[in-house]
């Protein structure tokens, strides 16, 4: 029963993201229990123009509208980041009404990197149709290993340092499109014989 119990208490803590159509001219979106306190809310067009784009430092997002009212007919991409995740849902402005399919909705986690004291593992969820490369640069930027990932789902990767030179080293995932650009960054020590911490 405990056990259960914990089970229930884990799952009702989990971030609830949702974006609705509120009526001809407006979204709604709510996003529930987020861990860190800012909530980044980006609207953009058809060619990656920022229409809207605020921090919201608030822990809930409840039923919070966005009016559409004014926008030209065409195709939008709504972009939440919270806590370690990125949110995008394509919407689409019709003549006389807004239209959201919820299949569509993208979701991108924040890569984990993991140092030993001879290689780094990379580990990634990732459930979008986007153009993602990871790449790993030396101190002077030099790109010294870069990989498309081509599958929705697990990224997996170990990367051995023994191989390299003593440094630093910038360990990135490039998520670039039109509408979409995001990176995450990581920078590695690497010391032959010295373990990382």
């Amino acid at each position: 029963m405990l056990c259960l119990a914990s089970m229930v208490t884990m799952a009702n803590e989990s971030p609830v993201f949702s974006v609705k159509i509120a009526d001809d001219n407006s979204i709604v979106v709510q996003l529930t229990d987020v861990n860190q306190p800012q909530i980044q809310v980006t609207l953009k067009d058809a060619y990656g123009v920022i229409l809207h784009d605020e921090l919201l430092t608030e822990s809930n997002i409840n039923h919070r509208k966005y009016n559409f009212r004014n926008l030209p007919v065409g195709n939008y991409t709504l972009i939440v980041a919270y806590d370690d995740v990125i949110k995008i849902q394509s919407i689409n402005k019709a003549y006389k009404r807004l239209e959201i399919e919820a299949s569509d909705l993208q979701t991108i986690f924040r890569p984990v990197f993991r140092q030993h004291s001879e290689f780094v593992d990379i580990g990634m969820l990732y459930f979008a149709n986007m153009n993602t490369i990871f790449k790993m640069r030396d101190s002077e930027g030099r790109v010294i290993y870069s990989e498309r990932i081509k599958d929705k789902g697990t990224f997996k990767k170990r990367l051995n340092l023994s191989k390299l030179e003593q440094g630093s080293y910038i360990l990135t995932f490039e998520i670039d499109g039109v509408v979409v650009n995001e990176k995450f960054e990581q920078s590695i020590n690497w010391s032959p014989g010295i373990a990382a911490l």
